[in-house]
């Protein structure tokens, strides 16, 4: 895969003596370097999705429990015209429990909120929407092995499952698969998390919600 790349070229200053010992050949040099265009990724809040306390009260004893969506803002930019995806991946894949995966989207798209005592302690899907490329809406798509493929309409948020790269911008239409370059990427990242059954906690202690996930971004 090509990186989009800025190329520099410097020339050297030729100088050539006149005497009566001159050489009557120079050297000319070019030198410069091939770099692909620098990028930042950022999301707000520094990436943290806080639910607070959550009262045990407020939790089902024999299903999961759904929490509310949160949102924030990621963005890439760039000091030019790059191809870049985002990759997303699980920290705390080995925690992901069973019976909230399939509360409302499957196990496939589910991130883990840690364990304690050996006991799961739920799930959470991200998805992301309003996806932009220099300001117009585009596609959001994800990067398959030797593929890419488009998901929903624009402006339709895409789940995402943990170790895929998902290029923020694909398609500007249905009809046209193209893969532009920009030097601003925004979109919407939106989570929702769910805690497993009561009887499935630890019994005593607080609880806390320890999901992390890594946002990597790469160059195309």
């Amino acid at each position: 895969m090509k990186n989009t790349m800025l190329l520099c070229a410097l020339f050297a200053t030729l100088a050539v003596s006149v005497g009566a010992n001159a050489a009557d050949t120079a050297e000319l040099k070019v030198a410069g370097s091939v770099r692909p265009a620098a990028c930042s990724l950022t999301i707000s809040g520094n990436g943290i999705f806080d639910y607070g306390v959550i009262p045990v009260s407020q939790l089902a004893a024999t299903r999961a429990t759904l929490l509310a969506q949160k949102q924030a803002n990621v963005s890439v930019m760039c000091d030019g015209a790059a191809r870049t995806a985002i990759k997303f991946s699980d920290n705390r894949s080995t925690s992901v429990s069973p019976d909230v995966a399939t509360l409302q989207y499957s196990y496939l798209y589910s991130f883990g909120l840690g364990a304690v005592n050996g006991k799961k302690i739920g799930a959470y899907a991200i998805w992301i929407s309003n996806v932009k490329g220099d300001g117009t809406t585009y596609y959001p798509a994800v990067m398959l092995p030797n593929t890419f493929r488009w998901v929903g309409i624009s402006g339709d948020p895409l789940y995402i499952s943990p170790d895929n790269r998902v290029i923020t911008v694909g398609y500007p239409s249905m009809n046209t698969f193209s893969y532009p370059s920009f030097t601003t990427m925004t979109a919407v990242v939106t989570i929702q998390a769910a805690i497993s059954y009561l009887s499935n906690l630890p019994a005593t202690g607080e609880i806390p919600l320890d999901g992390a996930a890594t946002l990597e971004l790469e160059y195309l």
